[in-house]
């Protein structure tokens, strides 16, 4: 018989993230693509896709991001089309050498950056859609 080894549930990681106050903020784009999806999901009257999507954004993501910021994956906004250049321009002007992570929740995809202690969610969209609608970012 093999005798297993108890391991602590303080793991030292975690202390130090809870040490660290993370504030959280939406940008008005982060809102106006939630208010979109809303009216869209509004249309399928058998759909909780969006209560769905707040649930999971406030009850999961959110206390995780929290207690570790950087548990999401970078996101590089690698684009040649016009569109996709005019929104990058406008990242790193509201949130210069902010690190970009990219959360990923069941049906949606969110992206936020990371400037400090604060997290700024950006942009969110279903998986379904082709890409980002980072039309109305203006900064927090």
């Amino acid at each position: 018989m093999v005798a297993r080894k108890r391991v602590p549930t303080d793991d030292r990681r975690a202390e130090g993230a809870k040490a660290l106050q993370i504030s959280i903020e939406f940008a008005e784009n982060f809102v106006q693509n939630l208010e979109t999806m809303q009216t869209w999901y509004a249309q399928f009257p058998d759909s909780s896709a969006y209560e769905q999507l707040i649930r999971e954004l406030f009850d999961v993501t959110l206390p995780m991001l929290k207690r570790f910021p950087r548990a999401a994956r970078r996101f590089e906004l690698e684009s040649q089309l016009p569109r996709g250049m005019a929104a990058k321009a406008r990242i790193e002007k509201h949130y210069p050498n902010a690190e970009l992570r990219e959360v990923m929740l069941k049906r949606h995809v969110a992206v936020y950056a990371i400037s400090g202690a604060a997290i700024s969610f950006l942009a969110v969209r279903d998986f379904r859609q082709i890409d980002y609608d980072f039309s109305a970012l203006r900064g927090s």
